[in-house]
């Protein structure tokens, strides 16, 4: 599940946008900070990861990203699917952008559709987006101009600039601010919008949220039982894989270890782009059969990448205290111990999601970089 399957997920993606008819080459890079220069140009698609990520030259293709800071200030002549903890595009795409970040910023020009998973999203005074944008976050901070229609589920969106036709939101503050120019409004919400005096709006519909009656049941006790199904679980793959493979989880830990930016940005890539590409296969209709058998690997590596995770956050503990039971039982209680703690940080509200997914890519990425190092050491005997 390393390099050659990345590979050839790669290969697929690159047969199937063939099969539509592009003909471009793909250009791979994978470091601590990869970076396109203002003046590269990358003649096909990118697929770029590492912990920082610069891409500020021309991609003429679709550019595929990962890292915990992405910047992109040059050109995209094709989409934008990028992941991160922080995404900043302040160049001119031309293709759709698609984005999963914590923080996710826009402050240029996008010709055709936007779509961002995050806690805060900001389109920033002069952006500019050429068909719709569809938002999941904490706070959306729309100050742009989107063509067409706005979709939103946020726990507040502010609007200070112009959306020209409709905006559909799920809130629980909208606020549309002075000077803001925007078309038909209609948002569900337990609060009235306030709307600035000086702000167009051709027409503001609400729905309002009224509470069912439900039968009460306990919180904690459902977070407790959760935690701990989830514990068990991936303790016993966890487990499994210990005394089947018991070299899979320490050479993964070690992979993280020794870039752990890389592995979250690789792996963060894998998470998203694999989705993508099982679908664009089974548009194709004879691609079915092979878009299950990747998306089943992808749900493996998914499961796996827990208890890897969890074993490198477990053994960099146990390996402070000097603690030695035994090889197997060290290793044992090091799962155990880094589970414990993943579960905890998950369970967080407002973040624990950030946690998962922190641990699910590094879990992802490491595969990759286990790989690598196995045939470098190879290579040199």
């Amino acid at each position: 599940m390393g390099k050659k399957l990345i590979l050839f997920f790669i290969a697929v993606f690159g047969g199937t946008l063939a099969f539509a008819g592009s003909a471009n080459a793909a250009t791979f890079l994978g470091q601590d900070a990869p970076t396109i220069g203002q003046d590269q140009v990358v003649d096909g698609s990118l697929y770029i990861a590492g912990n920082t990520v610069t891409v500020a030259g021309t991609v003429k293709g679709d550019l595929f990203c990962g890292g915990q800071s992405v910047e992109i200030s040059g050109m995209v002549e094709g989409d934008v699917i990028c992941s991160g903890q922080t995404v900043n595009v302040t160049g001119t795409v031309t293709g759709d952008v698609r984005v999963a970040a914590q923080m996710f910023s826009l402050g240029a020009s996008v010709d055709k559709s936007v779509t961002v998973f995050g806690q805060t999203v900001n389109f920033n005074q002069g952006s500019f987006i050429g068909f719709d944008a569809t938002v999941f976050a904490e706070t959306l901070n729309a100050n742009g101009q989107i063509s067409r229609d706005l979709v939103a589920n946020a726990g507040t969106l502010n609007i200070s600039g112009v959306v020209s036709r409709l905006v559909q939101a799920n809130v629980n503050n909208l606020n549309i601010a002075n000077d803001s120019i925007v078309g038909d409004v209609d948002y569900t919400s337990s609060r009235e919008a306030e709307v600035a005096d000086g702000a167009t709006v051709a027409s503001l519909e609400r729905t309002v949220v009224t509470p069912t009656e439900v039968e009460p049941s306990n919180p904690v006790l459902m977070l407790i039982s959760g935690m701990a199904y989830w514990f068990v679980a991936m303790l016993l793959i966890g487990a499994a894989i210990l005394i089947v493979k018991p070299g899979i989880l320490p050479s993964a830990s070690d992979s993280i270890k020794a870039n752990p930016g890389a592995a979250i940005g690789w792996g963060a890539l894998f998470l998203f782009a694999t989705p993508i590409i099982s679908l664009l296969l089974a548009i194709t209709i004879v691609g079915i059969p092979l878009a299950f058998l990747i998306l089943l690997a992808w749900f493996i590596v998914l499961i796996v990448s827990q208890p890897i995770a969890a074993y490198f956050v477990g053994n960099w503990i146990m390996a402070k205290t000097n603690v030695k039971w035994g090889e197997i039982w060290t290793r044992m209680a090091s799962l155990a111990l880094g589970l414990l703690i993943i579960v905890v940080l998950t369970a967080i509200p407002f973040v624990g999601w950030l946690f998962a997914l922190t641990a699910t890519a590094l879990g992802a990425g490491s595969l990759k970089y286990s790989k690598m190092q196995s045939k470098k050491v190879k290579g040199n005997v």
